[in-house]
């Protein structure tokens, strides 16, 4: 078994040591690239609902002009 006085060099060592911060900068690029492909499916999304409502207003134009 270690002694109270190994146990608390350890901890003070362990103390010293500088942690990495790449984990912490890869959440951050997770993040933004999260949102920016969650803009981009709103985007793509918004467009694709107002192509689809024009082509029905386009459709109709055509089918009334035939009367």
């Amino acid at each position: 078994m270690q002694s109270d006085v190994d146990l608390a060099k350890r901890v003070e060592l362990e103390s010293l040591i500088k942690k990495s911060r790449i984990p912490a900068q890869l959440d951050y690029i997770q993040s933004a690239t999260g949102l920016i492909l969650g803009l981009f499916m709103w985007g793509a999304y918004a467009f694709s609902i107002k192509y689809i409502n024009l082509k029905r207003c386009d459709v109709r134009r055509h089918q009334n002009d035939g009367r």
